[in-house]
């Protein structure tokens, strides 16, 4: 599956799912995910990356850290930002229907922090 390549740095002000800006001095949340085994997220590391959904009518753009990140030594290979929880609980449940269908992601953590 190519995948678009994006600046990691516009997404960090920008809701993966609503769109929106979170609020300055509020709290940000992310919600991680690791590829398919077959997936080389590689060529994307310290970038975004433009993934779209099949279960739905849209896309997510998610940020793929380097190898020396803390996510990444947590075990993690993609990092969706957040505005809210319930923002995090609706991409979190629209992903795992994708892991149904077998695409990009694995496993998804079970809510965003």
């Amino acid at each position: 599956m190519p995948l678009e390549r994006l600046d990691a740095h516009a997404l960090v002000n920008e809701c993966c799912w609503c769109g929106k800006r979170p609020r300055p001095n509020r709290e940000h949340f992310a919600l991680s995910g690791v590829a398919r085994d077959e997936v080389d997220l590689s060529p994307y590391e310290g970038a975004g990356i433009r993934i779209p959904l099949e279960t739905q009518t849209r896309r997510v753009d998610a940020i793929v850290p380097t190898a020396t990140a803390p996510a990444r030594r947590e075990g993690y290979n993609v990092i969706f930002v957040l505005c809210s929880r319930a923002c995090g609980a609706a991409l979190r449940d629209a992903l795992r229907k994708e892991i149904l269908l077998g695409q990009l992601l694995r496993e998804v953590a079970d809510e965003a922090t």
